[in-house]
Order: structure tokens, then sequence, then C-alpha cells
């Protein structure tokens, strides 16, 4: 059996083979490499020239710096106790964003000893690209990487600047083919191996 997981889909997918789920291999779609904190911090630096330049003017004039609230926030999910938490007037679920916030993928990377295919879009906003070097230098088997241009976190092909507004028109087209071709080809290869 190999397991495909995207976004969280690839750190699910990544616990379970570290922790004896028998597994012939591993495909990562758009997954990290880093603690759930350092992601969103990489995130909201990443996402602050996408924003609306009405938001970004307000930011700038309330003197916010994005990813210092989105640490402060974090500081207040890790230090309540309850299933949900009410930050910035919006409920959140606590529960899962602190086991979120706190889960290194790292150390069960290091326990993989399966191949693993590592695929990211070079305009992902919500998976830092350099995070396929992480995944490679860490996992205990093979890894093969691949950084695909013009692709974003959905998986699709996006022109120009990379933008999450262009999402809602993303999801309406199919997975692009510079995604789907190479997953195929590298589980057609891994499959014959295991035959």
């Amino acid at each position: 059996m190999f397991l495909v997981g995207h976004s969280e889909g690839a750190l699910t997918a990544t616990a379970l083979a570290a922790w004896g789920t028998p597994v012939a291999g591993l495909v990562l779609l758009a997954g990290t490499g880093r603690p759930g904190a350092e992601v969103l911090r990489w995130q909201a630096a990443r996402l602050l020239p996408s924003l609306p330049a009405p938001v970004r003017l307000l930011l700038r004039l309330t003197r916010t710096d994005l990813v210092t609230k989105v640490t402060r926030n974090h500081e207040k999910i890790l230090a309540a106790s309850g299933d949900v938490a009410w930050i910035g007037g919006q409920r959140l679920n606590a529960r899962w964003m602190r086991e979120f916030l706190t889960y290194d993928p790292r150390p069960d990377l290091a326990r993989i000893r399966v191949p693993i295919l590592a695929v990211t879009g070079a305009k992902d906003l919500q998976t830092d690209p350099a995070d396929l070097a992480v995944i490679a230098d860490t996992a205990g088997g093979p890894v093969d990487t691949r950084l695909l241009p013009d692709v974003t976190h959905v998986l699709r092909r996006q022109p120009g600047e990379p933008s999450l507004r262009a999402y809602r028109q993303e999801i309406r087209e199919p997975v692009d083919p510079s995604v789907t071709r190479p997953v195929v080809e590298w589980l057609t290869a891994r499959a014959a191996e295991v035959r």
C-alpha cells in the first residue's frame, strides 16, 4: 500500500508510516518538514504581500506586524486548555490547533525507511518549498523531491504573482498534469519494485 497525502494529509501519512502502518511508500503533496507554528509564521509573512491593499494599509496604519500577531495568537491557543478558543472574535478548534502547532514531522520522517516522493509547487503560499530539502535531509529512506513551477498549494497552475484569491477559480480546474504525471510515474515504478 502507498499513502498519498496533501498538506495536512501529508502530515497524517507521515505519522501513520512512522508509527507502524505497513506501507511501500509515501507521496507527500505540499507536505511540511517543520513544526506547525513555524509553518504558520512562514505563511503569515508570505501571505502579507498578497492581501488586498486596504488590509495591508490598515495593518500599516495600526502598526500591526502580522507575524508577531500570529505568534501571539499561537501563544494564547497554547495557553488555553479547552477544546475551543476565541481569538480575534473567531471561534477556533483549539485542541486541533495545539496539536498542529506543536507537531514536528521530522522525528517521524526519520523513522520512515520506505521511499518518499515529496512534491510542492513553487507558488505555494501555505507550504514553504524549502521544506522539500528538510524532508529529503530528514527522512530515513530514499526521497525524490519535485518543485513544480507555477503550481500552487491547491495543485493547480497559476500564472503571474501567487495569490490566494485565485484559489476559488483554480479549484474548479483539475489537478495540474505537472502534479499527476510524476506521481503516477513514481507510483508505477515503485509498485513494480515491490512485486
